[in-house]
């Protein structure tokens, strides 16, 4: 797993040159050495870097909170395996009960 928990901070442009290029060379690292081991890619704030992530070659591209499943998959496609995260504090806040927001999530 790789993250990216600074993202946030970056334009799509600094993200590209400052992130992205790095995080390829550690995959292509990864999956030279290990080429059966999937690899997740998490990038914090990832919002507006959906179009350089669709090129993105890991496995799996992890979503922050801020996220709609369904702005990813317009802009990723179908075929990419997402992981989709929630802030901790949702629990606490939410009025729906868990699996009623795992389908919320599988419906987008």
């Amino acid at each position: 797993q790789l993250f990216d928990s600074w993202a946030h901070h970056l334009t799509p442009e600094q993200f590209q040159v400052y992130s992205l290029d790095y995080v390829e060379k550690v995959i292509a690292g990864v999956k030279q050495r290990h080429p059966e081991t999937p690899v997740m890619f998490y990038v914090n704030g990832c919002g507006g870097k959906l179009e350089s992530l669709r090129h993105c070659s890991a496995d799996v591209i992890g979503l922050d909170w801020g996220v709609s499943v369904r702005e990813a998959r317009q802009v990723l496609g179908n075929d990419r395996l997402l992981q989709v995260s929630q802030p901790a504090s949702l629990p606490f806040f939410s009025s729906h009960p868990p699996n009623s927001l795992l389908g919320r999530f599988s419906s987008e």
